[in-house]
């Protein structure tokens, strides 16, 4: 039997997509309309910046080949970046590998001369995990200027051994005129076997596909293959906060399936998974001599849990520093077949790690289950697609006195009893006693996620401002800082926080970064300590206004349109504290305080901030907490009108009166005038 394995809808690693991008071969270029080099604007697509004219997509499996082609009008100089072409794919993956071939483009300029793409094209890496490395091809169409036509289509092939379902996303950035797309599937594909993560083979028995498309627009199956025809696709609506687009859009995914029934599909691969699970978390002499090790006879149920995750938290994460292949662990003499290997390397993938952490559990005595989830910010879990590849990443469930506490020792600096945002209200498939279910995460909650930004400012008469910022970080925000510094090193990270914090503070003001506290203590929060360096306000006559918000003076608004037709999701909720203190110079007298304010959004949010002026210290304190993530699109009016008004009472001015600073007299020190010196 022949076994095929990527697909190409696992090209989600980079968060792209072949598809997603651009388009196909056609045996010859397409002659460009007078119609279409004459155009300025499209009504079809008002105010766009570039327009798809045509694009085609063909599949054929029988040869191993997609071939991909696109036509391009750019509208305004935003659109001339279309030029820039950036084509995924993956150069090396387990038992098969793909390659771009044969890329060809040309412009077509608004006079109808045709400029010819005679470079040639270079490989970039993206992403490399081990035996797994994702590669782009590069290249940029020559002399685009506004009212150009791009053009340009290439081959993607794989091995013989190797089939490749196709993802048609077919709402893209930008409209669509008409796009074509063809799928010939190898005629005898139930020779072949699929083979999951944990390396089992399952014989395939049928092909299946999933669409979102609009009414009336239909798959045409026939002897040729299955074509799709479809013209006039509105550009991908991009909202602010909205949840994975690749979730929502139109497609239609093809897939191969060793069954058509949902039920019988879900069953079959979680009974697959999880006898994967217990096989590699098998208790074995290695795991019951760690638990010694770790834990005492004495230990609650819950300080075993905790003492077992802390002791697989300290291990080496190679999702954040970097895998080995399969060349370098065979020369170390490194299996890593099961959770007692993992041990024993003190090293492992997230995936690992969780399982490592399951198995020593159960031999501490405590029931702890495996459960897989879809990464909220990546995907959303559909029971009805029958693909367990949408299925990302796994976490751990413990039972501690009979009830589930959801852990993530895969997650590096993770906190006990936490789970990153992505992985809260993520639907997915668990373990239990008996067989599998599906299953949701609990939600995250907002005391998680705390940030307290400090600020000790001294403004000078000439408006120059001095001071240190000192911002401390738990939860979400310290694990993302501590998990930069482990992948990109300590620099990268203090350059990340300074440069964020350098776009939010007011105009004029300078931050350098002095560095962490507490960024090697997993323990603790993270604090960034930076010194305030610059100017400050500007000036209206005698008076001289100031933000009243240090901190948000130059935010980006959470949401500014009117209205909503995607569900939004904040992503990570949250709690910030803002201390600020201001010292005013001798000279400076508050003319006007910002009005204190307070706002709720009704069990999911509160906003409250206070301002106090007192001699020559100016104080603010502003907290603002949202507890919920997910709104439907009819709650939007409703969170609009929170964060907007959030919005205006951070942008209110301090208002200050300067009194004209006294010339001092020439002292005895400084040389008199005529005199030398």
């Amino acid at each position: 039997m022949r076994t095929f394995g990527p697909c190409l809808r696992f090209l989600v690693l980079p968060l792209l997509s072949l598809s997603l991008l651009t388009p196909l071969h056609a045996d010859q270029w397409q002659q460009p309309t007078q119609q279409e080099l004459q155009m300025k604007t499209d009504p079809s697509a008002p105010g766009a910046a570039a327009v798809y004219l045509y694009r085609e997509e063909t599949v054929d499996d029988s040869v191993h080949m997609h071939t991909f082609y696109a036509r391009i009008k750019v509208l305004t100089a935003q659109g001339k970046s279309r030029a820039d072409v950036e084509l995924p794919y993956f150069s090396s993956f387990e038992d098969g590998s793909f390659r771009i071939r044969s890329i060809e483009g040309r412009t077509i300029e608004p006079d109808g001369k045709i400029v010819p793409f005679t470079g040639k094209p270079y490989d970039k890496l993206i992403y490399k995990q081990g035996d797994h490395e994702v590669m782009e091809k590069v290249f940029t169409l020559p002399d685009v200027q506004v009212g150009s036509i791009l053009e340009y289509r290439y081959i993607l092939d794989y091995g013989d051994h190797t089939l490749s379902s196709p993802r048609w996303i077919i709402q893209q950035p930008l409209f669509v005129h008409e796009a074509h797309y063809h799928f010939n599937p190898l005629k005898n594909y139930t020779d072949y076997t699929m083979m999951d993560s944990s390396g089992h083979e399952t014989p395939i028995n049928t092909l299946l596909y999933a669409t979102i498309l609009p009414p009336g627009v239909k798959v045409r199956a026939g002897l040729d293959g299955y074509d799709l025809v479809i013209k006039d696709v509105p550009a991908l609506v991009r909202e602010p906060h909205m949840p994975p687009v690749q979730s929502r859009s139109l497609r239609v995914l093809f897939y191969y399936a060793a069954s058509t029934q949902s039920k019988d599909f879900w069953s079959d691969a979680g009974k697959r998974w999880s006898k994967s699970v217990d096989h590699f978390a098998s208790d074995s002499p290695v795991i019951r001599k760690a638990v010694s090790q770790i834990v005492s006879p004495a230990d609650t149920p819950e300080q075993k849990s905790l003492k077992i995750y802390e002791a697989v938290m300290k291990l080496d994460n190679t999702d954040y520093t970097r895998a080995h292949s399969a060349v370098e662990n065979k020369a170390e003499g490194q299996k890593e077949k099961n959770a007692g290997d993992i041990w024993l390397d003190k090293r492992g993938n997230s995936a690992q790690l969780t399982r490592l952490y399951i198995a020593l559990a159960r031999a501490a005595g405590l029931k702890a289950y495996d459960i897989i989830v879809s990464n909220r910010n990546d995907t959303l879990f559909d029971q009805n697609y029958l693909s367990w590849g949408q299925l990302d990443d796994e976490l751990a469930i413990v039972m501690i006195d009979g009830k589930p506490v959801y852990l993530d020792p895969g997650n590096r600096f993770e906190d006990y009893g936490e789970l990153a945002w992505y992985h809260c209200f993520a639907d997915g498939v668990r373990q239990l006693d008996h067989g599998t279910a599906f299953a949701s995460t609990p939600g995250q909650l907002y005391k998680w996620d705390v940030q307290t930004r400090s600020a000790y400012l001294t403004l000078a008469p000439d408006g120059s401002i001095s001071g240190q910022l000192r911002i401390a970080y738990t939860g979400d925000y310290s694990r993302r800082i501590r998990q930069e510094a482990l992948k990109n090193g300590v620099e990268q990270a203090k350059k990340d926080v300074r440069s964020y914090w350098q776009s939010q503070v007011p105009t004029g003001v300078q931050l350098k970064m002095n560095g962490f506290i507490g960024i090697d203590q997993p323990d603790e929060a993270v604090m960034a300590v930076l010194t305030v360096s610059g100017t400050m306000g500007s000036n209206a006559g005698r008076l001289r206004l100031l933000p009243a918000d240090f901190f948000e003076a130059n935010a980006k608004p959470v949401f500014t349109s009117p209205k909503r037709t995607m569900p939004v999701d904040l992503g990570p909720v949250y709690i910030l504290q803002d201390q600020v203190s201001l010292n005013l110079p001798p000279n400076a007298s508050v003319e006007g305080k910002p009005a204190d304010n307070q706002q709720m959004l009704p069990q999911d949010g509160v906003f409250h901030v206070s301002y106090t002026a007192k001699g020559n210290q100016y104080v603010y304190d502003r907290v603002s907490a949202v507890a919920m993530p997910l709104y439907a699109p009819k709650s939007y009016p409703q969170l609009l009108n929170y964060f907007q008004k959030i919005a205006q009472a951070d942008q209110q001015p301090l208002v200050l009166r300067m009194k004209p600073v006294p010339v001092t007299a020439a002292t005895s020190s400084a040389p008199k005038a005529g005199s030398a010196k």
